[in-house]
């Protein structure tokens, strides 16, 4: 499913499988509510960007879902590059989802362009959380994400074999 330079979007008991790079794009758009579906075996379950584009994503809610068995990130939220010029991503609310069995990271944020994010209420347990020699990652990884709430989340057994910290956001 993409959704690209749209506004208002409801996505709603739907169920994504298989899908090389995403069960979900979204991109460029605004007033996305993404509920109670499943995201499963997809490259990320769900990933939100501004891609190349100097218009803002914002006000997108995920709430209800099950992502699982992701082979790179649970939900992705990602701007490609930090042009000054793009406006980003923000009022991103992540809520009441389960991740489980994703490869990489349950839930990354990358990008000083990406701001006002809640993460609260998700159960997200048997992820890999698969670590390099540079970054040690846990459930929830903000990379450079400004004004990120992580309130009441409740994550365990994900697996990472780097101990370190690196100023990143980790629960686990």
């Amino acid at each position: 499913i993409e959704v690209n330079g749209s506004e208002r979007v409801t996505i709603s008991k739907c169920i994504t499988k298989n899908n090389s790079i995403a069960g979900i794009y979204v991109t460029n758009s605004k007033d996305v509510l993404i509920q109670n579906s499943i995201f499963k075996q997809n490259g990320n379950g769900i990933w939100i960007t501004n891609g190349d584009s100097t218009e803002l994503c914002e006000r997108i809610t995920i709430q209800g879902c099950s992502i699982d068995s992701s082979s790179e990130m649970g939900i992705k939220i990602w701007i490609n590059g930090d042009n000054t010029n793009w406006k980003g991503i923000k009022n991103v609310i992540i809520k009441g989802n389960l991740l489980r069995y994703n490869k990489f990271i349950p839930i990354r944020i990358m990008s000083n362009s990406t701001r006002e994010i809640l993460i609260e209420g998700n159960l997200i347990y048997d992820n890999c959380a698969l670590a390099t020699d540079t970054i040690n990652v846990g459930a929830i990884m903000n990379q450079a994400g400004k004004y990120v709430y992580v309130i009441g989340n409740r994550a365990y057994d994900t697996q990472s074999p780097k101990k370190q910290k690196y100023g990143y956001l980790e629960i686990a």
